[in-house]
């Protein structure tokens, strides 16, 4: 009798340890102690308070080996430094292609000779959603570009994230050859969609040649030149009586927030007259 209380009273101590016994039904501990040994992230802050934001840019691979072999003849004591420009802004909402822009800053960057990377470590209102651009550009020149990037800055942490430059690109789809009066809508230019939000392109065409990059205006009066921006190409070539080169060349331009007002436009130019001599070219036939 004495084993049987014993064997009971055993039995509901364990359930109890188990659980809770509720109509005969063993329900387990709603409230669990946590695994000591596991650590929870904190949930991020947003508070617009003073965060680290730390970015390393590797720089497009290519670029400098052919920016020397076009620079042979160049005056190194005269030629001009290679600069970075990183714009950022965060708006108020979680996205940056909403709402209004609650901070932006454009920061300059005097690079390195040689150096395949460049870094920026700045202090900023811990925020979501911000958008980060950067250009590389010499002079005139429009060297590099990184796709925009998107991200969240949290309060009471560094933040740290790698951005690839790569080489300014643009897509061009031209007709083998022309008719005397063709449209212009036969030309399509364009640039990757990746950079769409950060470069343009545009397309020059002039039935004369011209010396100097983008100095269509020098050599074309009204009606042999013509400039095109993406798809944008209204109008028609002129009436032609014998076969007529049609020269054109392009050039793909960053944004103009994306560098100081006081800088002129830089361009990359294709063909690059700087160092090569003569323009592209397709026949207008009658």
């Amino acid at each position: 009798m004495r084993r049987g209380i014993l064997f009971t009273v055993v039995t509901v101590l364990c359930l109890l340890l188990a659980g809770c016994v509720v109509g005969g039904v063993v329900k387990p501990n709603p409230n669990p102690d946590p695994d000591p040994g596991l650590i929870l992230d904190p949930e991020p802050i947003f508070d617009r308070s003073p965060t680290v934001l730390s970015l390393e840019f590797n720089r497009y691979a290519n670029v400098f080996q052919g920016l020397r072999n076009g620079e042979q003849n160049v005056d190194e004591d005269n030629k001009e430094a290679e600069v970075a420009y990183v714009y950022m802004y965060c708006t108020d909402k979680d996205t940056p292609y909403l709402g209004n822009v609650v901070y932006s800053v454009l920061r300059e960057i005097e690079l390195e000779e040689g150096a395949s990377t460049f870094r920026l470590e700045v202090e900023v209102p811990a925020e979501t959603g911000y958008l980060i651009k950067s250009i590389v550009i010499r002079g005139l020149q429009f060297l590099e570009v990184s796709a925009p990037l998107i991200l969240n800055v949290p309060a009471n942490t560094i933040t740290s994230a790698t951005v690839q430059m790569e080489q300014p690109q643009y897509i061009l789809q031209l007709p083998d050859k022309f008719y005397s009066g063709g449209s212009l809508g036969q030309i399509y230019a364009s640039v990757p969609e990746h950079l769409a939000k950060c470069t343009y392109v545009y397309v020059w065409l002039g039935l004369n040649p011209w010396p100097k990059n983008g100095q269509i205006w020098h050599t074309n009066e009204e009606g042999e030149g013509w400039m095109i921006i993406g798809s944008s190409s209204g109008g028609f070539l002129p009436e032609v009586q014998e076969p007529t080169k049609l020269y054109y060349q392009v050039g793909v331009a960053p944004f103009g927030n994306l560098f100081p007002n006081e800088r002129p436009w830089p361009y990359m130019y294709d063909p690059d007259l700087d160092t090569e001599e003569e323009l592209p070219y397709i026949w207008i036939y009658p």
